[in-house]
Protein backbone atom coordinates (compact mmCIF):
# COMPACT_ATOMS: atom_id res chain seq x y z
CA UNK A 1 0.00 0.00 0.00
CA UNK A 2 1.38 3.19 -1.00
CA UNK A 3 1.98 6.22 1.29
CA UNK A 4 0.35 9.12 -0.69
CA UNK A 5 2.30 11.96 1.75
CA UNK A 6 5.15 10.02 0.46
CA UNK A 7 4.76 11.94 -2.67
CA UNK A 8 4.13 15.89 -2.01
CA UNK A 9 7.36 17.11 -2.82
CA UNK A 10 7.47 15.66 -6.33
CA UNK A 11 4.10 16.75 -7.20
CA UNK A 12 4.14 20.31 -5.99
CA UNK A 13 7.62 20.09 -7.71
CA UNK A 14 5.92 19.54 -10.56
CA UNK A 15 3.24 22.30 -10.16
CA UNK A 16 6.03 25.00 -9.67
CA UNK A 17 8.63 26.31 -11.43
CA UNK A 18 11.67 26.47 -8.86
CA UNK A 19 13.16 28.58 -11.30
CA UNK A 20 10.70 31.48 -11.14
CA UNK A 21 8.31 30.83 -8.45
CA UNK A 22 8.46 33.54 -5.98
CA UNK A 23 5.48 31.95 -3.82
CA UNK A 24 6.76 29.39 -1.72
CA UNK A 25 10.21 28.30 -0.42
CA UNK A 26 12.64 27.48 -3.46
CA UNK A 27 13.05 24.27 -2.25
CA UNK A 28 10.44 22.21 -0.06
CA UNK A 29 10.97 21.72 3.46
CA UNK A 30 14.09 19.29 3.81
CA UNK A 31 12.80 17.84 6.94
CA UNK A 32 8.91 18.23 6.85
CA UNK A 33 7.81 17.72 9.98
CA UNK A 34 4.60 15.27 10.10
CA UNK A 35 1.31 17.35 10.09
CA UNK A 36 -0.64 17.42 13.43
CA UNK A 37 -4.50 16.09 13.56
CA UNK A 38 -6.45 19.19 14.40
CA UNK A 39 -10.47 20.26 15.15
CA UNK A 40 -12.08 22.94 13.71
CA UNK A 41 -14.66 24.95 16.61
CA UNK A 42 -18.47 24.99 15.35
CA UNK A 43 -19.62 28.74 14.72
CA UNK A 44 -23.23 27.67 14.50
CA UNK A 45 -24.29 25.18 12.17
CA UNK A 46 -20.73 25.20 10.34
CA UNK A 47 -20.20 21.73 10.16
CA UNK A 48 -20.78 21.44 6.55
CA UNK A 49 -17.69 24.02 6.26
CA UNK A 50 -15.48 22.16 8.55
CA UNK A 51 -16.22 18.69 6.84
CA UNK A 52 -15.31 20.17 3.32
CA UNK A 53 -11.98 21.81 5.05
CA UNK A 54 -10.72 18.60 7.05
CA UNK A 55 -10.75 16.80 3.46
CA UNK A 56 -8.94 19.35 1.50
CA UNK A 57 -6.90 19.40 4.18
CA UNK A 58 -5.90 15.73 3.50
CA UNK A 59 -5.20 16.38 0.10
CA UNK A 60 -1.01 16.63 0.04
CA UNK A 61 -0.30 18.81 -2.72
CA UNK A 62 -3.00 21.09 -2.35
CA UNK A 63 -2.88 21.51 1.40
CA UNK A 64 1.10 21.92 1.13
CA UNK A 65 1.15 24.87 -1.46
CA UNK A 66 -0.91 26.89 0.88
CA UNK A 67 1.65 25.04 3.71
CA UNK A 68 4.33 26.65 2.21
CA UNK A 69 2.74 30.16 1.16
CA UNK A 70 4.18 33.48 2.37
CA UNK A 71 1.87 35.56 4.07
CA UNK A 72 2.12 39.14 4.45
CA UNK A 73 1.10 41.12 7.38
CA UNK A 74 -2.33 42.65 6.66
CA UNK A 75 -3.12 40.82 3.80
CA UNK A 76 -6.93 40.87 3.47
CA UNK A 77 -8.02 37.97 0.95
CA UNK A 78 -8.86 34.48 0.62
CA UNK A 79 -5.82 33.01 -0.10
CA UNK A 80 -4.14 34.51 2.64
CA UNK A 81 -6.64 33.57 5.47
CA UNK A 82 -6.62 29.91 3.87
CA UNK A 83 -3.15 29.91 4.03
CA UNK A 84 -2.94 30.72 7.59
CA UNK A 85 -6.20 27.92 8.36
CA UNK A 86 -4.12 25.57 7.29
CA UNK A 87 -0.73 26.53 8.78
CA UNK A 88 -2.73 26.32 12.06
CA UNK A 89 -4.19 22.65 11.46
CA UNK A 90 -0.69 21.50 10.89
CA UNK A 91 0.99 23.07 13.43
CA UNK A 92 -2.59 21.64 15.78
CA UNK A 93 -3.61 24.97 17.12
CA UNK A 94 -6.17 26.13 15.06
CA UNK A 95 -8.18 29.25 16.50
CA UNK A 96 -11.56 30.04 16.52
CA UNK A 97 -11.06 33.58 14.75
CA UNK A 98 -8.85 31.74 12.19
CA UNK A 99 -11.94 29.48 10.89
CA UNK A 100 -14.23 32.51 11.72
CA UNK A 101 -11.89 35.28 9.33
CA UNK A 102 -12.06 32.11 6.61
CA UNK A 103 -16.01 32.05 6.82
CA UNK A 104 -15.95 35.68 6.07
CA UNK A 105 -13.85 35.94 3.61
CA UNK A 106 -15.78 33.29 1.96
CA UNK A 107 -19.24 34.82 2.41
CA UNK A 108 -18.15 37.46 0.31
CA UNK A 109 -17.94 35.22 -2.89
CA UNK A 110 -21.12 33.12 -1.64
CA UNK A 111 -23.32 34.94 0.17
CA UNK A 112 -25.60 32.29 1.03
CA UNK A 113 -23.21 30.83 3.30
CA UNK A 114 -23.57 34.32 5.35
CA UNK A 115 -25.54 33.16 8.95
CA UNK A 116 -26.05 30.16 10.65
CA UNK A 117 -28.00 28.10 8.20
CA UNK A 118 -27.41 24.54 7.47
CA UNK A 119 -25.52 24.04 3.80
CA UNK A 120 -24.21 21.36 1.74
CA UNK A 121 -20.69 20.45 2.26
CA UNK A 122 -19.63 19.79 -1.43
CA UNK A 123 -21.62 23.06 -2.27
CA UNK A 124 -19.24 24.78 0.06
CA UNK A 125 -16.09 22.52 -0.63
CA UNK A 126 -16.79 23.56 -4.62
CA UNK A 127 -17.74 27.22 -4.02
CA UNK A 128 -14.38 27.40 -1.88
CA UNK A 129 -12.35 25.92 -5.00
CA UNK A 130 -14.05 28.37 -6.90
CA UNK A 131 -13.76 31.73 -5.18
CA UNK A 132 -9.74 30.68 -4.14
CA UNK A 133 -8.99 29.85 -8.27
CA UNK A 134 -10.35 33.43 -9.11
CA UNK A 135 -8.55 34.70 -6.29
CA UNK A 136 -5.00 33.50 -7.56
CA UNK A 137 -6.05 33.74 -11.34
CA UNK A 138 -5.76 37.36 -10.17
CA UNK A 139 -3.21 37.58 -7.46
CA UNK A 140 -0.49 35.02 -9.46
CA UNK A 141 -1.22 36.44 -13.32
CA UNK A 142 2.36 36.43 -13.82
CA UNK A 143 2.67 33.13 -12.25
CA UNK A 144 0.86 30.73 -14.36
CA UNK A 145 2.17 27.47 -11.95
CA UNK A 146 0.34 28.75 -8.99
CA UNK A 147 -2.77 30.61 -10.66
CA UNK A 148 -3.82 26.85 -12.16
CA UNK A 149 -2.84 24.86 -9.40
CA UNK A 150 -6.39 24.28 -8.13
CA UNK A 151 -7.69 23.48 -12.68
CA UNK A 152 -4.20 21.34 -12.47
CA UNK A 153 -5.36 19.08 -9.76
CA UNK A 154 -8.82 19.10 -9.56
CA UNK A 155 -10.33 18.88 -12.80
CA UNK A 156 -12.38 15.58 -14.55
CA UNK A 157 -12.99 15.62 -17.91
CA UNK A 158 -16.41 14.13 -19.55
CA UNK A 159 -17.34 12.93 -23.27
CA UNK A 160 -20.55 13.34 -24.22
CA UNK A 161 -21.36 11.05 -27.64
CA UNK A 162 -24.30 11.23 -29.20
CA UNK A 163 -25.49 9.04 -32.18
CA UNK A 164 -28.97 9.95 -34.32
CA UNK A 165 -31.39 7.31 -35.12
CA UNK A 166 -32.09 8.52 -38.46
CA UNK A 167 -28.85 9.11 -40.15
CA UNK A 168 -26.17 7.34 -37.50
CA UNK A 169 -24.09 9.99 -37.81
CA UNK A 170 -22.80 10.59 -33.97
CA UNK A 171 -21.68 13.97 -32.09
CA UNK A 172 -19.64 14.32 -29.36
CA UNK A 173 -18.54 17.75 -26.65
CA UNK A 174 -16.37 17.48 -23.84
CA UNK A 175 -17.10 18.99 -20.65
CA UNK A 176 -15.00 19.86 -17.49
CA UNK A 177 -15.79 19.91 -14.05
CA UNK A 178 -14.30 20.05 -10.59
CA UNK A 179 -15.58 16.73 -9.52
CA UNK A 180 -17.68 13.86 -10.88
CA UNK A 181 -21.51 13.84 -9.62
CA UNK A 182 -22.88 10.07 -9.92
CA UNK A 183 -26.65 9.37 -8.92
CA UNK A 184 -27.17 6.21 -6.27
CA UNK A 185 -29.43 3.55 -7.15
CA UNK A 186 -32.75 4.07 -4.97
CA UNK A 187 -33.65 0.70 -3.82
CA UNK A 188 -30.60 -1.67 -4.06
CA UNK A 189 -31.17 -3.72 -1.67
CA UNK A 190 -27.49 -4.98 -1.37
CA UNK A 191 -23.96 -2.60 -1.25
CA UNK A 192 -23.03 -1.66 -4.91
CA UNK A 193 -19.59 -0.75 -5.66
CA UNK A 194 -17.72 2.69 -7.09
CA UNK A 195 -17.44 0.74 -10.41
CA UNK A 196 -21.43 -0.17 -10.52
CA UNK A 197 -21.84 3.60 -10.26
CA UNK A 198 -19.14 4.14 -12.85
CA UNK A 199 -20.97 1.64 -14.93
CA UNK A 200 -24.14 3.18 -14.53
CA UNK A 201 -22.77 6.53 -15.21
CA UNK A 202 -21.64 5.62 -18.36
CA UNK A 203 -24.69 3.31 -19.68
CA UNK A 204 -26.30 4.25 -22.56
CA UNK A 205 -29.29 6.81 -22.68
CA UNK A 206 -32.54 6.28 -24.81
CA UNK A 207 -33.06 9.78 -26.27
CA UNK A 208 -36.72 9.49 -27.87
CA UNK A 209 -37.25 12.85 -30.56
CA UNK A 210 -35.34 15.08 -28.10
CA UNK A 211 -32.43 15.97 -30.26
CA UNK A 212 -31.61 17.90 -33.52
CA UNK A 213 -29.20 16.64 -35.95
CA UNK A 214 -27.25 18.73 -37.79
CA UNK A 215 -26.35 16.27 -40.04
CA UNK A 216 -29.86 15.28 -41.12
CA UNK A 217 -30.98 18.50 -40.07
CA UNK A 218 -34.20 17.07 -38.06
CA UNK A 219 -35.37 16.10 -34.84
CA UNK A 220 -34.96 12.66 -33.83
CA UNK A 221 -34.19 10.34 -31.42
CA UNK A 222 -30.76 8.72 -30.73
CA UNK A 223 -28.63 7.61 -28.26
CA UNK A 224 -25.94 9.40 -25.34
CA UNK A 225 -23.49 8.28 -23.67
CA UNK A 226 -20.94 10.13 -21.23
CA UNK A 227 -17.13 8.49 -20.52
CA UNK A 228 -14.66 10.03 -18.35
CA UNK A 229 -11.70 11.55 -20.71
CA UNK A 230 -8.42 12.72 -19.06
CA UNK A 231 -8.34 12.95 -15.23
CA UNK A 232 -6.32 14.99 -12.47
CA UNK A 233 -4.82 13.46 -9.86
CA UNK A 234 -7.00 14.93 -7.46
CA UNK A 235 -10.91 13.54 -8.11
CA UNK A 236 -13.90 14.76 -5.60
CA UNK A 237 -16.46 12.44 -6.45
CA UNK A 238 -20.33 13.15 -5.37
CA UNK A 239 -22.53 10.73 -4.30
CA UNK A 240 -26.05 11.88 -4.90
CA UNK A 241 -27.67 10.77 -2.04
CA UNK A 242 -30.17 14.12 -2.59
CA UNK A 243 -31.88 13.80 -5.67
CA UNK A 244 -33.72 16.63 -7.04
CA UNK A 245 -37.24 14.98 -7.31
CA UNK A 246 -39.51 17.27 -4.83
CA UNK A 247 -39.24 14.74 -2.26
CA UNK A 248 -36.66 15.67 -0.12
CA UNK A 249 -35.69 11.90 0.48
CA UNK A 250 -31.93 10.81 1.31
CA UNK A 251 -30.89 7.57 -0.58
CA UNK A 252 -29.30 5.46 2.22
CA UNK A 253 -27.69 2.72 -0.62
CA UNK A 254 -24.12 1.65 0.68
CA UNK A 255 -21.44 2.16 -1.94
CA UNK A 256 -17.85 0.17 -1.23
CA UNK A 257 -15.26 2.03 -2.84
CA UNK A 258 -11.41 0.78 -2.40
CA UNK A 259 -9.02 2.63 0.12
CA UNK A 260 -6.52 1.73 -2.37
CA UNK A 261 -5.59 1.61 -6.16
CA UNK A 262 -8.82 2.47 -7.70
CA UNK A 263 -8.75 2.44 -11.32
CA UNK A 264 -11.26 5.16 -12.82
CA UNK A 265 -10.95 3.76 -16.03
CA UNK A 266 -11.52 -0.19 -15.09
CA UNK A 267 -13.96 -0.96 -17.98
CA UNK A 268 -12.10 0.82 -21.10
CA UNK A 269 -9.55 -0.36 -23.34
CA UNK A 270 -7.59 2.69 -22.57
CA UNK A 271 -5.28 1.86 -19.70
CA UNK A 272 -5.41 4.23 -16.55
CA UNK A 273 -1.62 5.97 -15.80
CA UNK A 274 -2.45 6.04 -12.33
CA UNK A 275 -4.23 4.20 -9.79
CA UNK A 276 -6.51 6.47 -7.18
CA UNK A 277 -6.46 6.46 -3.30
CA UNK A 278 -9.10 7.15 -1.27
CA UNK A 279 -7.39 10.69 0.94
CA UNK A 280 -10.82 11.29 2.73
CA UNK A 281 -14.52 11.45 2.60
CA UNK A 282 -17.49 13.61 3.87
CA UNK A 283 -20.42 12.27 5.69
CA UNK A 284 -23.64 13.66 6.46
CA UNK A 285 -25.87 12.10 8.96
CA UNK A 286 -29.72 13.05 9.56
CA UNK A 287 -32.02 14.18 6.51
CA UNK A 288 -32.28 17.36 4.23
CA UNK A 289 -34.03 19.53 6.60
CA UNK A 290 -31.69 18.43 9.73
CA UNK A 291 -28.55 16.65 9.52
CA UNK A 292 -24.78 17.07 10.39
CA UNK A 293 -21.57 16.53 8.35
CA UNK A 294 -18.02 14.75 9.63
CA UNK A 295 -15.31 13.58 8.28
CA UNK A 296 -12.59 10.68 7.92
CA UNK A 297 -9.36 11.39 6.34
CA UNK A 298 -6.25 9.85 5.95
CA UNK A 299 -2.94 11.29 7.61
CA UNK A 300 -1.33 12.77 5.50
CA UNK A 301 1.89 11.88 7.37
CA UNK A 302 1.39 8.19 9.15
CA UNK A 303 -1.11 7.18 6.23
CA UNK A 304 -3.67 6.28 9.56
CA UNK A 305 -7.44 7.27 8.93
CA UNK A 306 -9.19 9.77 11.39
CA UNK A 307 -12.54 10.40 12.37
CA UNK A 308 -13.17 14.17 12.63
CA UNK A 309 -16.46 15.70 14.49
CA UNK A 310 -16.32 19.35 14.69
CA UNK A 311 -13.36 20.09 17.55
CA UNK A 312 -13.26 16.17 17.87
CA UNK A 313 -11.00 13.85 16.21
CA UNK A 314 -10.39 10.07 17.33
CA UNK A 315 -8.26 6.87 15.45
CA UNK A 316 -9.89 4.94 13.59
CA UNK A 317 -9.65 1.35 14.21
CA UNK A 318 -11.87 -0.47 12.18
CA UNK A 319 -11.49 0.16 8.39
CA UNK A 320 -14.67 -1.38 7.77
CA UNK A 321 -16.47 1.96 8.89
CA UNK A 322 -14.77 3.48 5.44
CA UNK A 323 -15.07 0.49 3.15
CA UNK A 324 -18.39 0.78 3.46
CA UNK A 325 -20.35 3.71 4.92
CA UNK A 326 -24.30 4.85 4.29
CA UNK A 327 -23.40 8.16 5.42
CA UNK A 328 -20.50 8.94 2.54
CA UNK A 329 -21.69 12.02 0.67
CA UNK A 330 -18.17 13.03 -1.20
CA UNK A 331 -15.01 11.15 -1.75
CA UNK A 332 -11.31 12.88 -2.31
CA UNK A 333 -9.17 10.45 -4.39
CA UNK A 334 -6.11 10.87 -5.05
CA UNK A 335 -3.29 9.46 -7.33
CA UNK A 336 0.67 9.45 -6.34
CA UNK A 337 2.53 9.37 -9.53
CA UNK A 338 3.67 6.02 -11.47
CA UNK A 339 6.68 4.56 -10.95
CA UNK A 340 7.87 5.53 -14.43
CA UNK A 341 7.47 9.34 -14.39
CA UNK A 342 10.19 11.75 -14.56
CA UNK A 343 10.62 11.72 -11.16
CA UNK A 344 10.89 8.20 -11.12
CA UNK A 345 9.65 8.49 -7.68
CA UNK A 346 9.51 4.94 -5.53
CA UNK A 347 6.27 3.96 -3.70
CA UNK A 348 7.23 2.92 -0.03
CA UNK A 349 5.22 0.30 1.90
CA UNK A 350 3.26 1.52 4.94
CA UNK A 351 5.99 0.59 6.87
CA UNK A 352 8.07 3.69 5.15
CA UNK A 353 8.92 6.63 6.47
CA UNK A 354 5.78 8.88 5.06
CA UNK A 355 8.10 11.93 4.06
CA UNK A 356 10.17 12.36 1.10
CA UNK A 357 13.36 14.15 2.22
CA UNK A 358 15.44 16.68 0.56
CA UNK A 359 18.69 14.97 -0.62
CA UNK A 360 20.23 18.38 -0.30
CA UNK A 361 20.05 17.81 2.93
CA UNK A 362 23.00 16.18 3.20
CA UNK A 363 26.33 15.96 1.39
CA UNK A 364 26.74 12.98 -1.04
CA UNK A 365 28.58 11.76 -3.59
CA UNK A 366 24.78 9.54 -4.40
CA UNK A 367 21.50 10.64 -5.00
CA UNK A 368 19.99 7.43 -4.25
CA UNK A 369 21.77 6.99 -1.28
CA UNK A 370 21.39 10.46 0.00
CA UNK A 371 17.65 9.58 0.12
CA UNK A 372 18.01 6.84 1.91
CA UNK A 373 20.54 7.98 4.20
CA UNK A 374 18.24 10.85 4.73
CA UNK A 375 15.03 8.46 5.15
CA UNK A 376 16.90 6.57 7.85
CA UNK A 377 18.04 9.43 9.47
CA UNK A 378 14.43 11.00 10.14
CA UNK A 379 13.12 8.26 11.22
CA UNK A 380 15.71 8.17 13.74
CA UNK A 381 15.42 11.16 15.00
CA UNK A 382 11.35 11.45 14.92
CA UNK A 383 11.69 7.77 17.38
CA UNK A 384 14.00 8.86 19.12
CA UNK A 385 12.05 9.94 22.55
CA UNK A 386 8.24 9.13 22.87
CA UNK A 387 8.23 9.97 26.43
CA UNK A 388 6.97 13.53 26.09
CA UNK A 389 8.97 16.84 26.03
CA UNK A 390 12.61 17.15 26.90
CA UNK A 391 14.56 20.19 28.30
CA UNK A 392 17.05 21.20 25.90
CA UNK A 393 19.85 20.39 28.80
CA UNK A 394 18.24 16.64 28.34
CA UNK A 395 18.61 16.64 24.37
CA UNK A 396 22.53 17.75 24.50
CA UNK A 397 23.37 14.53 26.83
CA UNK A 398 26.36 12.87 25.83
CA UNK A 399 27.58 15.66 23.55
CA UNK A 400 31.46 16.38 23.53
CA UNK A 401 31.38 20.03 22.48
CA UNK A 402 33.96 22.27 24.11
CA UNK A 403 31.71 24.85 26.73
CA UNK A 404 28.18 23.00 25.99
CA UNK A 405 27.22 23.95 29.32
CA UNK A 406 28.19 27.86 28.95
CA UNK A 407 26.49 27.70 26.00
CA UNK A 408 23.06 26.10 26.93
CA UNK A 409 23.06 28.75 29.70
CA UNK A 410 23.46 32.14 26.78
CA UNK A 411 20.60 29.98 24.60
CA UNK A 412 18.32 29.52 27.53
CA UNK A 413 19.18 32.93 29.13
CA UNK A 414 18.03 34.99 25.44
CA UNK A 415 15.03 32.69 25.51
CA UNK A 416 12.86 33.89 28.38
CA UNK A 417 10.37 35.18 26.38
CA UNK A 418 9.61 32.92 23.73
CA UNK A 419 7.45 33.39 20.52
CA UNK A 420 5.64 31.36 18.21
CA UNK A 421 4.01 29.23 20.58
CA UNK A 422 7.81 27.99 21.32
CA UNK A 423 8.84 26.44 24.64
CA UNK A 424 11.93 28.37 26.42
CA UNK A 425 13.99 24.61 25.71
CA UNK A 426 12.73 25.06 21.86
CA UNK A 427 13.59 28.53 21.25
CA UNK A 428 16.81 28.20 23.04
CA UNK A 429 18.01 24.97 20.88
CA UNK A 430 16.90 27.20 17.40
CA UNK A 431 19.33 30.12 19.09
CA UNK A 432 22.01 27.48 20.05
CA UNK A 433 21.97 26.74 16.05
CA UNK A 434 22.67 30.68 15.18
CA UNK A 435 25.50 31.04 17.01
CA UNK A 436 28.92 30.84 15.55
CA UNK A 437 30.30 28.44 17.60
CA UNK A 438 31.84 25.00 18.25
CA UNK A 439 28.23 23.50 18.33
CA UNK A 440 27.40 24.48 15.30
CA UNK A 441 30.91 23.29 13.74
CA UNK A 442 30.89 20.00 15.31
CA UNK A 443 26.82 19.21 14.17
CA UNK A 444 27.51 20.60 10.68
CA UNK A 445 30.55 18.50 10.40
CA UNK A 446 28.62 15.12 12.07
CA UNK A 447 25.71 15.96 9.26
CA UNK A 448 28.18 16.58 6.52
CA UNK A 449 30.06 12.29 6.83
CA UNK A 450 26.51 10.75 6.11
CA UNK A 451 27.49 8.56 9.02
CA UNK A 452 24.78 7.44 11.51
CA UNK A 453 26.86 6.50 14.26
CA UNK A 454 28.41 9.92 14.51
CA UNK A 455 24.32 11.48 14.45
CA UNK A 456 23.19 9.36 17.30
CA UNK A 457 24.25 11.54 19.99
CA UNK A 458 22.64 14.49 18.21
CA UNK A 459 19.47 12.80 17.62
CA UNK A 460 17.67 14.55 21.18
CA UNK A 461 18.72 17.87 19.82
CA UNK A 462 17.53 17.51 16.75
CA UNK A 463 14.55 16.65 17.45
CA UNK A 464 13.68 19.39 20.07
CA UNK A 465 15.03 21.56 16.70
CA UNK A 466 12.88 19.96 14.26
CA UNK A 467 9.77 20.29 16.41
CA UNK A 468 10.67 23.74 17.57
CA UNK A 469 11.04 24.73 13.78
CA UNK A 470 7.59 22.93 12.85
CA UNK A 471 5.88 25.62 15.16
CA UNK A 472 7.64 28.61 12.90
CA UNK A 473 5.63 30.11 10.20
CA UNK A 474 7.48 30.13 6.36
CA UNK A 475 9.52 33.00 4.77
CA UNK A 476 11.02 32.65 1.57
CA UNK A 477 14.15 34.01 1.49
CA UNK A 478 17.86 33.87 2.15
CA UNK A 479 19.73 33.96 5.62
CA UNK A 480 23.00 35.60 6.35
CA UNK A 481 24.76 34.14 9.53
CA UNK A 482 25.77 37.42 11.60
CA UNK A 483 25.24 40.02 9.34
CA UNK A 484 21.68 42.00 8.66
CA UNK A 485 21.69 41.63 4.70
CA UNK A 486 23.90 40.38 1.77
CA UNK A 487 27.21 42.18 1.97
CA UNK A 488 28.96 40.02 -0.67
CA UNK A 489 28.56 42.47 -3.54
CA UNK A 490 31.65 44.85 -0.57
CA UNK A 491 33.99 41.80 -1.17
CA UNK A 492 36.12 41.14 -4.02
CA UNK A 493 35.22 37.31 -5.86
CA UNK A 494 36.87 34.42 -4.01
CA UNK A 495 37.87 36.69 -1.15
CA UNK A 496 37.73 34.29 1.68
CA UNK A 497 36.51 36.99 4.02
CA UNK A 498 33.10 37.27 2.14
CA UNK A 499 30.24 36.14 4.02
CA UNK A 500 28.25 33.14 2.99
CA UNK A 501 24.67 32.10 3.01
CA UNK A 502 23.52 28.81 4.70
CA UNK A 503 24.75 25.84 3.57
CA UNK A 504 22.83 22.36 2.27
CA UNK A 505 23.40 21.01 5.23
CA UNK A 506 20.87 23.51 6.72
CA UNK A 507 17.47 22.56 7.10
CA UNK A 508 15.09 24.86 4.83
CA UNK A 509 12.95 26.19 7.57
CA UNK A 510 15.21 28.51 9.68
CA UNK A 511 14.88 30.81 12.57
CA UNK A 512 17.16 34.03 13.19
CA UNK A 513 16.04 34.73 16.89
CA UNK A 514 17.91 36.75 19.68
CA UNK A 515 19.85 39.35 18.99
CA UNK A 516 20.44 38.84 15.24
CA UNK A 517 16.99 39.81 14.22
CA UNK A 518 13.88 39.52 15.09
CA UNK A 519 12.31 37.96 11.78
CA UNK A 520 11.84 33.90 10.93
CA UNK A 521 13.23 33.11 7.88
CA UNK A 522 13.31 30.08 5.95
CA UNK A 523 17.37 29.38 4.64
CA UNK A 524 17.82 28.39 0.74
Amino acid sequence: MRSFGFHITSLVEQLHDRESSKLVAEHPPALQVVPQICGLPNLGNSCYMNSALQCLNAVPPFALFFRNLLVQSGEDNLISSYARLVQTMWSGQCSYNTVVELKHKMCRYAPQFIGYAQHDAHEFLIALLDALQDEMTKKFAADTSASSIIEKLFNVETISQVTCDACGKTGEGTESMKFLSLPLPDKSTVPITLSNLLDLFEKKEKLDGQIYCDSCEQIAGGYQKTSLGSLSPIIIVQLKRFPFDGTHRKVMTTVDYPLNDFDFYRSNQRKSEDLYDLLAMSMHAGSLASGHYTACVRHIGTNEWYYVNDNHYERITDLQIIYSNPKAVSLIMGCAPSTNDHNNVSHPSNTDTPTRMNPRLFMSSGENDSKQYSKNFYQNVASFNQNGVITLEQACKGLQVNGLQQLIQKAKKNATHPKQGLTQDEHAAIFLYTQDSPFYQQLNESLRQNNERALTAWYGYLQLFLNALHKLPMYHGTVWRGIPHNLKMQYKKDDERAPMETGPCLVSRFSVVGSSANSLSSAR
